[in-house]
């Protein structure tokens, strides 16, 4: 199903923002004085409360590069479904492992609540006509009409 033009740039607007939040998140874990490593010390507790210790470091070590390349995928709207089912998975490891449902500051519910919502969005609607993969199903089609 073709998305209308008015959908296609409101999932543009939701993968922008999703997008470039993770890809930022990621980066900044990346560049951090000390790099990856003192982003996995730093979280390693949290960590072996939910994780066993020999995937814990491994985890923590790999997920600034999988937020930003998801990041950044999101944004071109490349492989959205699947880079939407990824972020999911992770938010969700987030919520379960360290941030909870609620918010400690006083809010209705913690913002990865949200981001996960919206990234169930993008896994179920796709990315919209203004994203590569848009572009190749559009490509697709013009193929296939040729064809028949």
């Amino acid at each position: 199903m073709r998305n209308t033009i008015l959908e296609s740039i409101g999932l543009l607007i939701g993968r922008l923002a999703l997008g470039v939040y993770f890809a930022m998140a990621g980066w900044a874990k990346i560049t951090v004085a000390g790099g990856v490593s003192v982003f996995a010390d730093q979280n390693m507790g949290a960590a072996l409360e939910n994780l066993p210790e020999a995937f814990a470091r491994p985890f923590l070590l790999c997920l600034p590069f999988v937020e930003l390349v998801a990041g950044v995928a999101l944004v071109l709207g490349l492989l959205t479904r699947v880079v939407g089912l990824l972020i999911a998975a992770m938010l969700v490891s987030f919520i379960l492992g360290m941030t909870g449902l609620t918010h400690l500051g006083g809010g209705p519910f913690h913002e990865n609540v949200v981001f996960l919502a919206l990234a169930l969005l993008f896994f179920f609607c796709g990315a919209g006509r203004y994203a590569l993969d848009g572009r190749a199903a559009i490509k697709k089609a013009r193929v296939e009409a040729r064809g028949a």
